[in-house]
């Protein structure tokens, strides 16, 4: 697929609601700001890389997704930029699930304040799921996550490459 150009243009709207309102940039970049997964796109910031192409990008915390480009949310994100997003996104979560044996997964994606987005780059978690889990799904909560270690999530990134 070709690379989906971000927007020349800047739009701005206001969201309004019980809390403060919020100015959303809807403006596709490749990260002139400060935003920690564009660093990381950019290779400014550390990461375990598991998956990288001209547009996407995985990496390790949980699995996390993200266009290359700063789309803010998926309501800002362009067709092209989710269409090739969503070409590779099975592939890395059956990566991730075969190395870590694990039947399932969920995919997660929340899009402002109020749905629980932290980080406003547009991203998707992949999340694994054991037998050993709730038996029964009960919705997002927070999730409580064990942090790797840097030998561990270096084996684990081995393990999830050597998948795709």
């Amino acid at each position: 697929m070709s690379d989906p150009s971000p927007p020349s243009n800047t739009t701005s709207a206001t969201i309004t609601g019980s809390e403060a309102d919020i100015v959303i940039a809807n403006n596709g970049d490749a990260g002139s700001h400060d935003c920690i997964f564009c660093k990381i796109a950019k290779k400014e910031a550390p990461a375990n890389i598991i998956y990288e192409d001209e547009n996407v990008m995985a990496f390790l915390g949980h699995t996390l997704v993200i266009p290359k480009y700063h789309y803010r949310n998926l309501a800002s994100t362009p067709p092209l930029a989710m269409s090739h997003l969503g070409s590779v996104l099975p592939r890395i979560a059956r990566a991730v699930c075969e190395a870590v044996d694990a039947p399932d997964f969920n995919v997660m994606q929340n899009n402002g304040i109020r749905a629980g987005q932290v980080v406003f780059h547009l991203h998707f978690h992949i999340m694994p799921r054991h037998p050993t889990d709730a038996k029964k799904f009960q919705g997002f909560k927070r999730l409580k996550r064990e942090r790797i270690n840097g030998e561990e999530a270096g084996s684990l990134e081995e393990r999830i490459k050597a998948r795709l």
